[in-house]
């Protein structure tokens, strides 16, 4: 997948303290520490540990408030380990899928954060753990690779809620449709959101199932009654998947909602 980001927010972090950097596949994390801990992906994304408490609710909470009963959560994440641990919190423990072990425990090590040894890095090992389980909730906070999913598909149900990191709109329409296009060949509801107010991290995704509107579908009483969150809310979840009208009108017959 690509890595959509802007460097507008680089010259505010040049003068950050650097702590320490990590490369594997190809990638070069680096953290910095100034009045927060700051990170800057392939020289160009920065983005902060607010960010990730902040995507990890949205991406925790939007299911979780629409499918009650969800038990078997996967989650593919190289990058942020507050995903897991939002999970942990509800009494979930994700099966975590992670390509980059090294990139990882040197954010958790950075951030202060537990990881475990015991990392999940490919699909084959996945399907194992699972054996004849069904995948209740999927997240993707990098994407989902095509060849990935027809890997996964066999393990998720007709109840299933994946939730995959898109492309910006922005960045390329073209390819924003594509996956979006892609995933509703699969599922009966398919809609792009965006998580607002982070820096400049990784914001697009796809929400998709075959039973579970994101909106008409959401608890509302368990969304606003939900304790020590610092982002998630009942509005936050109804208004990132507000799409600006133009959009709306480039997606219309391609988005499933």
């Amino acid at each position: 997948m690509k890595n959509i980001c802007h460097n507008s927010f680089l010259p505010h972090y040049a003068f950050a303290n650097k702590v320490g950097e990590q490369e594997e596949h190809g990638n070069i994390l680096e953290a910095f520490r100034d009045n927060v801990q700051i990170f800057l992906w392939n020289k160009k994304c920065v983005f902060t540990q607010e960010d990730f408490i902040a995507q990890a609710e949205m991406l925790t909470y939007i299911p979780l408030c629409l499918h009650s009963h969800a038990q078997n959560v996967v989650v593919f994440t190289d990058k942020n380990p507050y995903i897991l641990q939002q999970f942990s919190q509800n009494h979930i423990q994700p099966y975590h899928v992670c390509f980059a072990p090294s990139i990882y425990s040197f954010i958790c090590d950075s951030l202060q954060k537990p990881y475990s040894t015991n990392l999940i890095q490919n699909v084959a090992t996945l399907a194992n753990k699972l054996q004849d389980k069904k995948i209740d909730i999927l997240i993707a906070d990098a994407g989902m690779p095509k060849n990935i999913f027809e890997d996964i598909k066999p393990y998720l149900s007709a109840t299933s809620i994946l939730i995959a990191q898109n492309i910006s709109f922005v960045h390329s329409f073209a390819e924003a449709k594509k996956q979006i296009q892609f995933f509703a060949d699969h599922f009966r509801i398919v809609m792009p959101f965006f998580i607002p107010y982070l820096n400049n991290m990784e914001s697009h995704f796809i929400f998709a199932s075959c039973a579970f509107h994101p909106l008409a579908d959401l608890e509302l009483q368990k969304a606003d009654m939900l304790e020590d969150v610092y982002f998630y809310s009942a509005h936050m979840h109804q208004s990132c998947f507000v799409l600006p009208k133009w959009l709306s009108k480039k997606l219309r017959g391609v988005a499933k909602n």
